[in-house]
C-alpha cells in the first residue's frame, strides 16, 4: 500500500513500504525506486520525508497461465485450457503456497476465491477473504488433477 498520499505522513509510513528492514530516511532513499514516486511531490534526488508523498514501492510480479476460476477443484480439472495471464508475488514459475495472484500486471486485483487449473497435473485455490471482505489472491492449497 502506498505512503499516504497528505502532508501528515510519518517516516514510519515510508519505512513499511519497504520490504528490506530499514528505519531511517537515508536508507529510504537509496533504496527507493525512482518509479516509485509521484513526480509531483519529488525531485531528483529525494532530499525530504515530504518527497515520499504518495511513493508507492514497484511491485515484482511473475507471469504465468492457469485457467478461468471455478467453484470445485474437479471442475476446473476438466477445463480444456489453461488461456489466462494472470501474476504471482513469489519466486518460483508458477504460484505455490502462501503467494499472492493477481489478474493484472500491476498487482492491484488479487483473484477472488475459486479454484485454477494450473496445468494437466494439477490446480491451486485461493483462499475465501471472509463475509465481507474484498478478495485476497493468497494461494491456500496446491491440489493433482
Amino acid at each position: 500500500m502506498a505512503v499516504p498520499d497528505t502532508n501528515t505522513f510519518s517516516l514510519q509510513d515510508v519505512v513499511n513500504e519497504f520490504t528490506e528492514s530499514i528505519d531511517d530516511l537515508v536508507h529510504c532513499v537509496s533504496n527507493a525506486s525512482t518509479s516509485g514516486y509521484n513526480s509531483s511531490y519529488y525531485s531528483s534526488p529525494a532530499t525530504s520525508l515530504l518527497e515520499f508523498r504518495d511513493y508507492e514501492e514497484p511491485v515484482s510480479l511473475t507471469s504465468f497461465s492457469s485457467s478461468t476460476g471455478g467453484k470445485n477443484q474437479s471442475s476446473v480439472c476438466s477445463f480444456g485450457s489453461v488461456n489466462q495471464t494472470y501474476y504471482h508475488d513469489g519466486s518460483s514459475a508458477t504460484p505455490i503456497v502462501g503467494d499472492t495472484v493477481y489478474s493484472d500486471s500491476a498487482g492491484t486485483t488479487p483473484l477472488a476465491e475459486n479454484n485454477y487449473k494450473l496445468n494437466a497435473l494439477g490446480s491451486y485455490h485461493i483462499e475465501d477473504a471472509g463475509v465481507g471482505n474484498s478478495a485476497t489472491g493468497v494461494v491456500d492449497s496446491l491440489d493433482p488433477c
